[in-house]
């Protein structure tokens, strides 16, 4: 048997084909901020679908840094859960997240470390937002962009929660209006856990 084809259903075919291979072109790798967020949906990550939080140290840049110039993200996490947002001055949404984690760090201090982690101001930029807003919790800087790469942010702000066995038990991408009804839980469970 001889197969033909139509000279007037080659353009279809060929309209076809390019349109599949755009289609497997256009899908990508999930990355660990979606998988963790798509995981955290109602709550904390269950220990079994968790991963490892990959490490990193970064400079602190807030006024009180001169007393610890860098923070390790596993060392922090071996002595209490670790609470970090990514974001930067140009987020309009930022400023909401970092008040509700600055009233957070109030109510769960000693039991809960918070930071913010910036990826795109310089530390005098960030000093100066952080005292127009009022934040006054610990910012680190990660100028060159790599943990926010390694960990996958592509919205800001970006929050994760990493427990005491350094592993990422929450991730929320983008500000969540239901902050205050979600978050409260969570960080009571990963005391509670801890």
């Amino acid at each position: 048997m001889k197969l033909q084809i139509d000279s007037k259903s080659i353009p279809a075919i060929v309209f076809f084909a390019f349109a599949m291979v755009l289609l497997v072109a256009s899908a990508r790798t999930t990355t660990l901020a979606e998988k963790e967020a798509d995981d955290a949906r109602y709550g904390l990550i269950p220990l079994e679908k968790s991963v490892a939080a990959p490490d990193f140290t970064l400079p602190a840049v807030t006024v009180d840094s001169k007393n610890t110039p860098s923070i390790n993200l596993h060392s922090v996490a071996a002595q209490t859960p670790v609470v970090f947002s990514f974001w930067a001055s140009y987020c309009q949404y930022c400023p909401l997240e970092m008040s509700h984690l600055q009233k957070y760090s109030e109510r769960y201090k000693g039991k809960i470390q918070f930071y913010t982690v910036n990826s795109h101001d310089a530390p005098a930029a960030i000093r100066q937002y952080q005292s127009a807003h009022g934040v006054t919790l610990p910012t680190l800087s990660d100028a060159k962009q790599t943990v926010s790469a390694t960990y996958g942010v592509d919205s800001l702000p970006s929050l994760f929660i990493v427990d005491k066995a350094g592993r990422v038990r929450y991730v929320s991408n983008g500000f969540d209006p239901e902050m205050d009804s979600v978050l409260p839980k969570v960080l009571d469970q990963i005391v509670k856990d801890s």
